[in-house]
C-alpha cells in the first residue's frame, strides 16, 4: 500500500482475508464521510456539466476519486483496490483530502497482522488524532498493537532505511495514549541497548535469596539476573543452549522449569518476568559481547512474548476523548456535512439552524413559480456553483433526482430553495440588474457562513432521510 509524496505506509500491509469485506467498507465509509467524490462529466441541454458523485468500486473492485467537497478542488485520479486493500493516490495536498487519506493509512495500521507505520518525509507520523477521527465518523473503537509493541516500532525504525531512528521521547509519542497503553519496560530496554554505560554502571553482584524474586522490583530483578548469569558462567557449565530453551518456552513450561533447585532453575524463574530483550541484554553486558549479534544467534527460531506484567495495567482503554472531523478540517461546526449523516445528530451553528427553520417554512409556503422550466434552471444554477468560489459541485444523484423529476413539487421545492439562497442579497442593489449585483459585488463579498449555508444547504438536498426530517419533503 502506497500513500502520496506526504504519506506512505513503511513495513508490511497484511488485511487478514475474513477482515477484508468489514475494511473495505470502513475504507468507503471514510471515503463518503470524508466529502470524496468522483467527478462525472455529462451533458445537459447540449453542455457539459460536472457533478459529485459518491465513490463506489467498479466492476473489477476498484474504486476511483478525484474530488473533495470540503476542499471544493478536482485533483488528479486516484486509487483504492478493494482486492488487495491498496490506496495509490496523486496530488493530494495536506488539506481536506489529505487528512481522509491519512485516515485511511490510519485504519490500515489498526487492520494490519503485519507491522507496518505511516510514514511522511523521513519521518513516523503520529496517529493518534487521525484514529480519534475515524472512531467519531463510524462509530467503531480501533487498536493499535503495533504500535503499542515498542520494540517492534524500535526494530522498524532501525532496519527501515526510509526514516530516522526512534529512540528516547520520540519512540515514547509514536504510541497513541488514548488507544494503547506505553510498556515503559521495554523503553528501559530499548534504552540500555543504546546506553551500554548506563547498564554497566547499575548492574552488581548481589546475595539474593530466590524466594524474593515475585516480591521485589524490577531493577532488583535486573541486579539478580546479573548475577544469576555470572554464577552459571563461572561454575563452568554450559549457558547458551539453556537460554535458547528459556527464549523459545511458554510462561507455563518456564514456570515449571523455574522450580529447579540451582542456578539455571533461578534463571528460569528470573525469566518469567523478563522479555527475551533482557535476558539478552544482560547476557551480552556479561560476557562483553554485541547485543544484535547475540539477539540474531538467540532469536533466530523465534522467542516468547508472555511474561508475568502488573495485574493493575489494563489492556484495552475504554474511554478517551472525541475529534470531530469538521475541527481538523478547519469547521466550526457540521453545518457542511448534512449530505453525508443520515444515521447521528449533528452539531450545526445556530446560523444553520435559523437557516433550516426558514428554509423548512419557504418550502411549505406553497410559493413556487407557476410558469417555470426547471431544467433550464437546473442548468443555470449548475453554472452559477461553478463560477462561484468556494462553493461545492452539485451531488450527482441529486441533479439526477432533479432532471429526472422536472415537475414534481419536490424538484421545484429544491431548485426554488437553492435560488433563495444563491441570490440572497442581490436586492441590496436595485440600480444593478440581478447578474451584475451578483457578480460585481454578491460572489465577492460573501461572508465564509454564507458559503458554508450553501454548501450546507447542497448537501440536505442530496441527502433524502436528512432533507424528509428537516425540510418535510
Amino acid at each position: 500500500m502506497s500513500g502520496q509524496e506526504f504519506y506512505k505506509l513503511g513495513g508490511v500491509v497484511t488485511i487478514p482475508e475474513e477482515k477484508k469485506a468489514e475494511f473495505n467498507e470502513y475504507v468507503l465509509q471514510v471515503l463518503d464521510r470524508g466529502g470524496i467524490r468522483k467527478i462525472k462529466r455529462t451533458k445537459l441541454d447540449g453542455d457539459e456539466v460536472e457533478l459529485a458523485a459518491r465513490v463506489e468500486p467498479d466492476k473489477k473492485g476498484i474504486v476511483r476519486f478525484d474530488y473533495s467537497i470540503f476542499e471544493k478542488m478536482i485533483r488528479d485520479v486516484s486509487t483504492y483496490d478493494m482486492n488487495t486493500c491498496r490506496l495509490e493516490t496523486n496530488n493530494c495536498g495536506l488539506n481536506e483530502m489529505g487528512v481522509v487519506m491519512a485516515m485511511i493509512l490510519t485504519l490500515t495500521e489498526a487492520y494490519s497482522i503485519t507491522p507496518c507505520y505511516m510514514i511522511r518525509e523521513g519521518e513516523m507520523c503520529k496517529i493518534e488524532s487521525f484514529a480519534l477521527i475515524i472512531e467519531d465518523l463510524l462509530g467503531i473503537k480501533l487498536r493499535f498493537p503495533h504500535r503499542a509493541d515498542i520494540w517492534s516500532m524500535y526494530l522498524f525504525s532501525k532496519e527501515c532505511g526510509e526514516i530516522k531512528k526512534l529512540q528516547g521521547i520520540d519512540l515514547i509519542i509514536q504510541v497513541p495514549e488514548c488507544f494503547e497503553i506505553f510498556d515503559f519496560d521495554m523503553f528501559v530496554n530499548i534504552q540500555y541497548i543504546n546506553k551500554e554505560d548506563l547498564l554497566k554502571k547499575n548492574l552488581k553482584e548481589v546475595a539474593f535469596d530466590k524466594e524474593q524474586i515475585e516480591q521485589i522490583n524490577s531493577g532488583e530483578r535486573f541486579q539478580y539476573l546479573y548475577t544469576t548469569y555470572i554464577n552459571i558462567i563461572r561454575s563452568g557449565e554450559p549457558i547458551d543452549d539453556y537460554i535458547h530453551k528459556l527464549i523459545d518456552a511458554t510462561l507455563e513450561e518456564r514456570t515449571v522449569y523455574g522450580k529447579e533447585e540451582s542456578d539455571f532453575g533461578t534463571l528460569a524463574e528470573l525469566s518469567r518476568f523478563f522479555s527475551a530483550q533482557a535476558l539478552i541484554i544482560i547476557y551480552k553486558t556479561v560476557k562483553g559481547t554485541d547485543f544484535w549479534n547475540e539477539w540474531e544467534r538467540f532469536t533466530k527460531q523465534g522467542f516468547y512474548t508472555d511474561i508475568i506484567t502488573d495485574p493493575n495495567d489494563k489492556e484495552v482503554i475504554e474511554d478517551h476523548r472525541v475529534l470531530h472531523f469538521y475541527r481538523v478540517i478547519q469547521r466550526s461546526s457540521d453545518d457542511e456535512s448534512l449530505g453525508e449523516f443520515s444515521d447521528r445528530k449533528l452539531s450545526l451553528s445556530e446560523d444553520l439552524e435559523d437557516s433550516i427553520s426558514i428554509w423548512k417554512k419557504q418550502a411549505e409556503s406553497g410559493d413556487l413559480p407557476q410558469e417555470y422550466d426547471a431544467l433550464k434552471e437546473l442548468k443555470t444554477l449548475l453554472v452559477e456553483l461553478r463560477n462561484s468560489y468556494d462553493i461545492r459541485i452539485m451531488d450527482y444523484d441529486l441533479y439526477s433526482e432533479l432532471k429526472g423529476a422536472a415537475k414534481i413539487t419536490s424538484t421545484l421545492k429544491a431548485l426554488y430553495l437553492l435560488r433563495k439562497v444563491m441570490d440572497d442579497g442581490v436586492g441590496l442593489f436595485p440600480e444593478l440588474t440581478r447578474e451584475q449585483s451578483k457578480k460585481w459585488i454578491i460572489e465577492r463579498c460573501r461572508s465564509t457562513f454564507d458559503r458554508q449555508k450553501i454548501n450546507g444547504l447542497m448537501g440536505l438536498l442530496a441527502n433524502r432521510d436528512k432533507r424528509m426530517e428537516l425540510l418535510g419533503f
